[in-house]
């Protein structure tokens, strides 16, 4: 059984030992998290996995299918405050608060931040654990104080499913107080953060796994003697979902929000280069990329929101015409920046509007920006890589008619399409299914059967020339 626990919804379902979906057992949740500057409810969320968990139990003890494993993946970057009694005192804070960054400034001014990104892998920004600490800690006294544990949102799940306060590496790696290389907490940025490490959940061993609290044993009979592996992060998973688990290959996930990730076996680059973080799958396995604040998130603002409605057709049309003939730069930081500057107070810019400008410009221009910063993340992880592979994949690139050429185009390098329309929760499966002994190793899936879309040279280099006025006009705009 694999669950994903994505920033728009919640997926479930029962995979068989090869990693395919078992028929009629997928289910749904949607539009359950709030991310824009808002804190959400972790008791309404928890209870939204649950319903997930008992559609699925249901399902499978109708079906006399008992699983023998779960695995789950969720978003990185959340945080909640549980007290003595285990109830949360906090509300839950995703990726996207970005009220903390005020402390995360004062984090740079004083301590060195290269030394503790290489240490880390995360740059000082809202998104990580020690600045959102240190803003609960000036904002919400009492709640900062009442809390005697900080965990994820999968770490706070956990212990609703097992009774356990414990953490997967991969969550842990995502926390900005974890030493990616001896896979502990990081004492120096736990002191700073202001907490003790004994407020943080024990970090597990690959392998490990916990059986139901015996209340859920019998809420869920098929789930009785299922082992429950603490989750992976969703962006890793996204990776082994697509097949993608070497340091020759990469993934392009274009959903709410955007990245482009490397996971393979082997060390921690003695150097993680500026602008990128580096994360973890498991122990043995890094997690090196960026990630974009601004994805299909951006698409869905520009055309809900704001009201620039498009026909498909008339912006593929125009996504055929030579590339920069609208004039227009935009630069898709309307939800903050994460990679490359890690600048919380960066602002979404456009320029270039004239009377002839219309809405299919706008939005195609959005779109290019949104590739020009996986770009400018491609070009910096590949200084350590020699990629072969980029597999494109998420909900933004499956619905558009466009955004696929444009990354292939603009990156100028083959993007395979992902067979796999739920990455992550294949992921989660695969992983599980290996670290349960069930599986074949998270190599030997999702080689084969992908649709290919080359690069037009000639576009490329008319790209080439709008890429280099999008860094002006980043510079000018994010000294």
């Amino acid at each position: 059984m694999s669950v994903d626990i994505g920033s728009s919804g919640i997926r479930g379902a029962v995979f068989d030992a090869e990693a395919g979906i078992a028929d009629g057992s997928l289910f749904k949740r949607t539009n359950l998290l709030l991310t824009s500057r808002s804190a959400s409810d972790p008791g309404d969320f928890v209870e939204s996995v649950l319903e997930v968990l008992d559609e699925i139990a249901a399902w499978s003890e109708q079906q006399g299918i008992y699983p023998k494993a779960a695995s789950f993946s969720c978003f990185w970057h959340s945080l909640v405050g549980i007290d003595r009694s285990l109830n949360t005192s906090t509300p839950l804070f995703d990726w996207s608060e970005t009220r903390a960054a005020g402390a995360a400034a004062l984090l740079g001014r004083e301590i060195d931040e290269a030394a503790v990104h290489n240490r880390t892998g995360c740059h000082f920004h809202s998104s990580y654990w020690p600045a959102k600490l240190k803003w609960i800690a000036d904002e919400f006294l009492e709640e900062f104080e009442n809390s005697a544990y900080w965990l994820s949102f999968s770490d706070l799940l956990n212990l609703r499913l097992t009774g356990r306060i414990v953490t997967s590496v991969s969550m842990a790696s995502g926390t900005g107080l974890f030493d990616l290389r001896n896979c502990e907490w990081d004492p120096e940025m736990v002191r700073v953060a202001g907490i003790r490490e004994s407020q943080l959940p024990e970090i597990c061993q690959d392998s490990v796994s916990f059986f139901l609290r015996a209340d859920l044993r019998e809420r869920w009979p098929a789930l009785r003697d299922t082992r429950f592996f603490p989750a992976i992060a969703d962006g890793a998973a996204n990776n082994v979902g697509s097949g993608c688990t070497d340091e020759r290959s990469a993934v392009i996930m274009v959903g709410t929000s955007a990245a482009f990730r490397v996971v393979y076996e082997g060390n921690i680059p003695n150097s993680i280069p500026e602008g990128l973080f580096c994360y973890r799958l498991d122990s043995q396995r890094p997690v090196l990329g960026g990630a974009l604040s601004d994805g299909g998130g951006l698409f869905k603002w520009l055309t809900e929101d704001l009201g620039l409605l498009v026909d498909p057709r008339v912006l593929k049309e125009r996504a055929e015409n030579t590339p920069g003939y609208h004039g227009l730069s935009m630069l898709p930081l309307v939800f903050g920046e994460r990679s490359t500057g890690y600048h919380d107070e960066a602002k979404g810019s456009l320029i270039g509007l004239t009377r002839g400008s219309d809405t299919a410009d706008i939005v195609l221009a959005s779109l290019e920006g949104i590739c020009f910063r996986l770009k400018e993340i491609c070009e910096r992880t590949e200084i350590g890589f020699s990629l072969e592979r980029i597999v494109a994949a998420g909900g933004a690139i499956e619905s558009s008619p466009v955004l696929a050429k444009l990354i292939a185009d603009i990156i100028g390098k083959e993007i395979q399409l992902s067979k796999m329309s739920l990455a992550s929760l294949s992921g989660a499966a695969i992983y599980g299914l290996e670290a349960s002994g069930i599986a074949t190793p998270l190599e030997s899936v999702g080689r084969s059967g992908l649709r290919t879309i080359s690069p037009d040279p000639d576009r490329h280099r008319e790209y080439e020339k709008e890429f280099s006025k999008h860094r002006r006009f980043y510079d000018r705009m994010i000294p």
